[in-house]
C-alpha cells in the first residue's frame, strides 16, 4: 500500500494476495475490526533492492502462475497484489511465461526499486 511506501520510502510495493481476507465491507464507516478481519496477520515490512530487469521477471512468473479464478477457488489466485508505484499490464490468452505486456513504475526516474 502506499504506506509502506511512505513508511519506508520505497519505490514500489506489493504485498501477497493470498493474505488478504473477507469479501469486503457495506458503505460506512471502516472500523479497526474491520482492519483485523481483512489483515489477520502479523506481517513485517521488508525492504531491499531489485533491478528492472528481475522486477519484471518476478511479475511475469507472477501472472503467469495466477489462476485469474479468484481467491476462493480450490488453487486460489495466487497473484502478487500490486499496491502501489507501478502497473502491470498482461494478457491472459498469451502462453504461461509470457503474459506480461509492460511494467510501468511511476517513478521513472529510479533504477533500482
Amino acid at each position: 500500500t502506499t504506506n509502506r511506501e511512505d513508511t519506508t520510502a520505497a519505490v514500489v510495493a506489493w504485498g501477497n494476495s493470498g493474505g488478504f481476507r473477507g469479501q469486503g465491507w457495506p458503505p460506512g464507516p471502516i472500523r479497526i475490526s474491520n482492519l483485523w478481519d481483512a489483515l489477520p496477520f502479523p506481517n513485517n515490512i521488508c525492504t531491499g533492492k531489485i533491478s528492472g530487469v528481475s522486477l519484471f521477471q518476478l511479475f511475469n512468473y507472477s501472472v503467469s502462475v495466477a489462476t485469474f479464478q479468484g481467491a476462493d477457488t480450490e488453487l486460489g489466485d495466487r497473484l502478487l497484489q500490486v499496491s502501489s508505484g507501478m502497473r502491470l499490464t498482461y494478457n491472459t490468452q498469451l502462453e504461461g511465461g509470457s503474459r506480461l505486456i509492460d511494467l510501468e513504475i511511476w517513478d521513472g526516474a529510479a533504477k533500482e526499486y
